[in-house]
Parts: structure tokens; C-alpha cells; sequence
């Protein structure tokens, strides 16, 4: 609601549920390198057959205009990549090497930061489990953590876990920004 609220001009009580998610899938499918071809096909089939196209490249261009360090940051990897660069990094420094296109060079640093953002809560999740006890950690699937916790201790296990997972992800996420541009987790 955010981004959708920035492009259109409109506070974000004023975006709407339908606004909200044809955004989100313009941001994810800029991270994943998407064609404006590739971007309508998305949003005409899980919200809206009725966007016009050049709506939603309008609503990507604004993305753009709206958050022009977006587009110097992919700017300057496509010319990294350009210049013979094959490698990435997260910002833990974790690296990516063999990068084979220019989508890779955007798409490899953000999706790096996650995994290294749930890695970490992972880790912290087993690391101070006897903070709370009465837990076991089962899977580590994706994104989510499967815990196996008694029925009698689910919310007091879920609130430190949801803490836990997002202390450890704001640790990863704004590592190099300044604290006023910290991103909530």
C-alpha cells in the first residue's frame, strides 16, 4: 500500500485491496527482472483481466519515477554486468558467482538477503529456544519455520517466535542503511 500510495498520490488508507496487490506484483516482478509483457500477463491473471496495459506500464514507470534509487541500483548492475562483472553479493557479502543475465544481477542480491535474513532466524530460533522451551524446530520450508509445540503453549511459542525471526531479519535487512531509513519487518 505503500508503494501504491506513493505512485498514485493517495495516503494509504486510500489504496485499495485490489491497488495493493497489482503493486506488489509490479515490485516482485521488477525484482525478478519481468517484462512489461510478463507484467500485464501477471496482473491479468491473479487480479484483473480489466487493467489496461498501458496502465500497467504506467504503474511500473511510476515505480520508477517514484523510487529513482531503484533504478539507478538496477542501472548500475546491468552496467556492472555490461562491463563483465559475473558475480553478486548480499548484503551479508555472501556471493553469487556465474551470474548469467541481467535479471540474475538484480534478482541474486535481494533473494541472497532473504535467505540470509531466514538463515539467521533460523539459527537464532535454535539458538535461544530455552528462552522459552516446549518447542521443537521440525522443517525449515521456503520462507516458514514448522514448530512442533504443545496446544497448550502455541501463542506464547508463536509471539517469541514471530520476535525472534523478526529481530533477526532486521539485523540482515538494514544492516548498511542509516536508522531513519530502516525498513520494519
Amino acid at each position: 500500500k505503500f508503494v501504491a500510495g506513493k505512485v498514485l498520490g493517495k495516503p494509504m488508507s486510500k489504496v485499495s485491496d485490489k491497488m495493493r496487490s497489482v503493486f506488489k506484483t509490479i515490485v516482485l516482478g521488477l525484482i525478478y527482472g519481468m517484462s512489461e509483457y510478463g507484467l500485464a500477463l501477471r496482473v491479468h491473471r491473479d487480479i484483473d483481466s480489466k487493467i489496461p496495459f498501458e496502465s500497467i506500464v504506467e504503474y511500473r514507470d511510476g515505480f520508477f519515477a517514484a523510487f529513482p534509487e531503484a533504478s539507478k541500483w538496477r542501472e548500475d548492475l546491468e552496467a556492472e554486468y555490461q562491463a563483465g562483472s559475473r558475480q553478486t553479493r548480499t548484503i551479508l557479502g555472501r556471493r553469487r558467482l556465474d551470474v548469467d543475465n541481467p535479471r540474475q544481477r538484480w534478482n541474486a542480491p535481494i533473494q541472497g538477503t532473504a535467505t540470509d535474513a531466514f538463515k539467521l532466524a533460523a539459527e537464532h530460533l535454535y539458538e535461544y529456544q530455552d528462552e522459552v522451551g516446549g518447542f521443537r524446530i521440525v522443517a525449515l520450508i521456503h520462507d516458514e519455520v514448522v514448530l512442533l509445540v504443545p496446544a497448550d503453549r502455541i501463542e506464547k511459542v508463536q509471539e517469541w517466535a514471530r520476535g525472534v525471526m523478526e529481530g533477526a531479519a532486521l539485523l540482515v535487512v538494514n544492516k548498511r542503511l542509516p536508522e531513519n531509513l530502516h525498513v520494519p519487518i
